[in-house]
């Protein structure tokens, strides 16, 4: 099993300058295609919230995870929702924060949890627009 917690970047700064109302929308743009690219492979999808998602996958590995991380985030990219805010560059990015478990090494629904949790703050202090694995 897998978790992605997936965090938009710099969103408080979207907030602050397009508006709460903008901000809701961009809410949208963003949680529309998680949904109808995950969901449909058997993913659950979910707003964590404010402006975090998950994403939980059954019956997978790191690899398959992080190509399913890294494609998100470019999809993500390429709708270039407007973010003139953001350090990275023009346009809303993510960054994402993933963890595995695996039933038979002992860890729990908690620590896939906390995992995930540590990886999106480790990928927010070491630079954002990108994937973490703890």
């Amino acid at each position: 099993m897998s978790l992605l917690m997936i965090d938009i970047d710099y969103f408080k700064l979207y907030n602050d300058a397009y508006g709460h109302q903008q901000g809701d929308y961009c809410l949208q743009q963003v949680a529309h295609p998680l949904q109808l690219e995950l969901e449909e492979s058997g993913y659950f999808v979910a707003r964590y919230g404010g402006e975090e998602f998950s994403v939980i996958q059954r019956d997978c590995d790191k690899k398959s995870t992080f190509q399913v991380a890294e494609t998100l985030r470019k999809n993500i990219e390429s709708l270039k929702i407007p973010h003139s805010h953001s350090s990275i560059g023009p346009f809303l990015t993510i960054s994402i924060g993933m963890s595995i478990f695996y039933p038979t090494c002992g860890a729990s629904i908690h620590d896939l949890m906390k995992y995930a949790d540590k990886a999106i703050y480790d990928t927010k202090r070491n630079g954002q627009n990108t994937i973490h694995i703890n």
